[in-house]
């Protein structure tokens, strides 16, 4: 479903809220820190768009009420062509296609979500990560950020922003180089389209991202993306989206 798809790349593509305990929004750490790493999103998107070629594999998986692979729904990949950042479904279920794909406007999406409906606040220690807001993985530091939306802008009825607007979750930044290497979000209360017929209830998301070498010097690319999502729409449907980020190019 489009709406679910939507809903990965942008609750997937990368973060965000709440204040540092007593502090203003103007002296939280954790506004001032992602106003940085914004920054940095922009610059890195434009390198991405004008010289990496890359694929795509898609998958979208049916889960039965256990939340066992029942049945493979969808099965494609895509090819991301520079200078534009153009996408061609160049593979669908086995079979060999050339048909291009439209992703207009999802970054620029993003940017008003990171820019716009966020508040950020440094994580708080607790059972699960009793070393927040500081943690180390495989030899780096990453800083926890936790986020909420903050209600402040109208979503007029865009799926995307209608499905931020109702987001919570985790960001780990990497220090030295300030990027989103996991992002993780899910609902916080269910969103209705035509009068309760459609009910997205569960949108949870998973994005992780590298840094890779090229001439331009180190470029942030999205390495793999996951939503699990539960909907109503006529009966209800379970299942699970996964995006692995593949076969990275530079092109001058």
């Amino acid at each position: 479903m489009k709406l679910i798809k939507q809903s990965v790349l942008l609750i997937g593509l990368l973060t965000l809220p709440i204040p540092l305990y007593s502090q203003s929004t103007a002296d939280n750490p954790a506004n001032m820190i992602m106003k940085k790493v914004i920054e940095k999103m922009r610059v890195n998107e434009e390198i991405k768009r004008k010289h990496l070629n890359f694929k795509k594999h898609f998958v979208d998986t049916k889960l039965d009420d256990s939340g066992k692979p029942k049945k493979i729904i969808a099965d494609q990949i895509i090819e991301v062509k520079p200078p534009k950042g153009d996408e061609m479904l160049i593979r669908e279920d086995g079979e060999t296609k050339n048909q291009k794909q439209d992703s207009s406007g999802e970054f620029e999406k993003i940017m008003e979500a990171l820019s716009l409906l966020f508040d950020y606040e440094t994580t708080r220690p607790t059972a699960d990560c009793p070393n927040c807001p500081l943690i180390s993985k495989n030899g780096k530091a990453y800083l926890v950020i936790s986020f909420r939306t903050n209600g402040r802008v109208r979503a007029n009825g865009d799926d995307v922003k209608e499905i931020m607007n109702r987001s919570a979750g985790k960001i780990h930044v990497d220090i030295e180089n300030l990027y989103v290497q996991r992002f993780e979000s899910n609902l916080t209360k269910t969103y209705d389209r035509g009068w309760g017929i459609f009910q997205l209830k569960q949108a949870d998301s998973v994005l992780e991202q590298s840094e890779i070498d090229t001439p331009e010097g180190k470029v942030i690319v999205v390495t793999s993306s996951t939503i699990k999502y539960r909907y109503s729409f006529f009966g209800e449907k379970l299942g699970i989206r996964s995006w692995t980020y593949e076969d990275y190019h530079y092109v001058p």
